[in-house]
């Protein structure tokens, strides 16, 4: 199969290919509507924040494409990742009211045994994360 994601630049290392296996499999579960799948991909403290419904209900006509990692690596105790993607969905499931968004986020992954989860998603640098198509 083909992969979910490309990477275009990441540090080395098992917590960096960890962090990177995370966010493809977050990834093509989104795209699968595989909503308690990706939700288990979030930290207790995100899935807090954002509950399985909200996330299914925000997401169920969304597809995401072109999703690149522009860059991941070790970030004070956990793994940052700065991802780069576009999803198409219905209009009303859009922060933007369109049916094409482009997104570029920063996620944060937390250590949670032998994997990564992710723990937060913001803006880069505090800039608006999405964006009309």
């Amino acid at each position: 199969t083909a992969p979910v994601l490309t990477v275009a630049s990441a540090a080395s290392g098992g917590d960096v290919q960890t962090s990177i296996d995370t966010l493809s499999r977050y990834f093509a579960a989104l795209n699968a509507h595989d909503f308690p799948t990706a939700h288990g991909l979030l930290s207790a403290a995100k899935q807090a924040k954002l509950p399985l419904e909200k996330m299914a209900s925000g997401a169920d006509t969304s597809h995401d494409t072109d999703i690149v990692v522009e860059s991941i690596g070790p970030e004070a105790g956990g793994v940052v990742a700065i991802v780069t993607f576009t999803s198409t969905q219905s209009a009303e499931d859009s922060r933007t009211g369109d049916e094409c968004t482009r997104w570029r986020v920063r996620y944060e992954l937390v250590p949670y045994g032998l994997t990564w989860l992710i723990d937060d998603s913001t803006g880069v640098a505090g800039a608006r994360p999405d964006s009309s198509c």
